[in-house]
């Protein structure tokens, strides 16, 4: 028997917070993690994470670690297309997409 898939829930507010917390620096694995879980109850299967991995990063804790102590160009990449995934699930949550 299948179980129910709860359906997830994200606020524009929750989505200015995170991408706050991604601009600065301080998100965690935990937000990147909700990011795509919530990707995934929309059909896009953890966009970010198979994003990082076509990288060779290995997982949201080894991003944040680059991010930490490394600059480069692939990082800075990366960051704006987690961004701009926000960008366009604003614009979906809010009708203007």
């Amino acid at each position: 028997m299948m179980s129910a898939v709860e359906n997830p829930k994200i606020s524009l507010q929750d989505l200015n917070d995170l991408e706050d917390r991604i601009k600065n620096n301080r998100a965690t694995s935990e937000d990147y993690s909700v990011l795509d879980n919530y990707l995934s109850f929309l059909g896009v299967k953890n966009y970010i994470l198979s994003t990082l991995e076509k990288h060779r990063i290995n997982g949201y804790e080894e991003f944040i670690d680059q991010r930490k102590n490394y600059s480069s160009s692939e990082i800075n990449m990366l960051v704006g297309s987690v961004l701009g995934v926000i960008s366009t699930l604003k614009k979906y949550i809010t009708g203007k997409l």
